[in-house]
């Protein structure tokens, strides 16, 4: 029986598992868990993973729109990609559906942006315990 893993390899020899390979992500990743309120850039509530060789900062740039920011231009063209969804809803919009979406403006800009799908309008206060991946492929 075989197990994989993302990284390893491992199979069972009917009492115990011994590990066949171990390859390395083809990626560097930022994962982590942010928060953000009023007109105020977000804020990690807690980083799980850092991998890349720069750490990501926050901007507020208008109503329901943030940029990530990459000192190094680390946000290299056709190899980034962005996972994120909204966390816990807070419970002003527990009648209200929460779309959040990227853009990769430049080498060193990705924007996000979190939108009040009742309303179509961009709106601060909708990211509260959101948890957002970004993978820069080699």
């Amino acid at each position: 029986m075989l197990f994989r893993s993302p990284y390893q390899v491992y199979q069972y020899n009917g009492s115990n598992w011994n590990q066949l390979a171990q390859t390395t992500p083809t990626y560097k990743s930022y994962v982590a868990v942010i928060s953000q309120a009023g007109t105020s850039a977000p804020t990690e509530d807690y980083v799980l993973e850092n991998t890349l060789p720069f750490t990501p900062t926050y901007s507020y740039s208008a109503a329901g729109q943030y940029v990530i920011n990459s000192a190094t231009n680390g946000w290299t063209s056709q190899k980034t990609i962005v996972f994120i969804n909204p966390g816990y809803m807070p419970s002003g919009f527990v009648n209200t559906g929460v779309a959040l979406g990227w853009e990769r403006n430049s080498n060193s800009a990705i924007t996000i942006k979190s939108k009040d799908t009742s309303t179509g309008t961009d709106t601060d206060g909708l990211v509260f315990l959101a948890t957002i991946e970004i993978r820069v492929y080699n």
